[in-house]
């Protein structure tokens, strides 16, 4: 493949992953291309499974695309999000209290259960334990169940 055809391509998903989705019409207008070129483009990365296609309907003629990366795509990126975790916590330490950070820490857990609690309701935590490994692994956070405090049962 030649590195013009590249360079296009790694524009148009780098234009995707900071806008979301986008129509060839749009791309073609940030990329300055022709839309039959951003066409040609899009097809290869959708047949290289880096983008997908979604139909949206208008109230007349035929429907027209947006693209959006999956996550074939989205993995070429850096994801350094570690170097930015040790600097937020780095400034964190030198702004709060250590219960302060605990405090916050256990908002943002409680969001993140609170996020999940709908999945789990009425069922047995032992036997969904699994499925919440799952989950916590895709979000790429350490996780543990463990009861409500309170009148609650599960």
């Amino acid at each position: 493949m030649n590195t013009t055809l590249q360079d296009t391509r790694w524009g148009i998903l780098q234009h995707l992953r900071e806008r979301g989705q986008a129509s060839a019409q749009e791309l073609s207008k940030a990329l300055g291309m022709s839309p039959v070129s951003i066409h040609y483009h899009l097809n290869v990365l959708q047949r290289e499974g880096l983008v997908e296609p979604q139909a949206v309907r208008r109230s007349v003629g035929r429907p027209h695309y947006v693209y959006s990366l999956r996550q074939s795509a989205r993995e070429l990126f850096p994801q350094s999000y570690h170097r930015l975790a040790d600097r937020l916590l780095d400034e964190l330490k030198s702004r709060m209290s250590e219960q302060e950070i605990s405090n916050l820490f256990a908002r943002i857990a409680g969001d993140i259960a609170a996020e999940h609690a709908p999945t789990l309701e009425g069922k047995n935590p032992r036997s969904e334990n699994r499925r919440v490994g799952r989950a916590a692994r895709r979000g790429r956070f350490f996780w543990r169940v463990s009861k409500k405090s309170g009148n609650d049962s599960s």
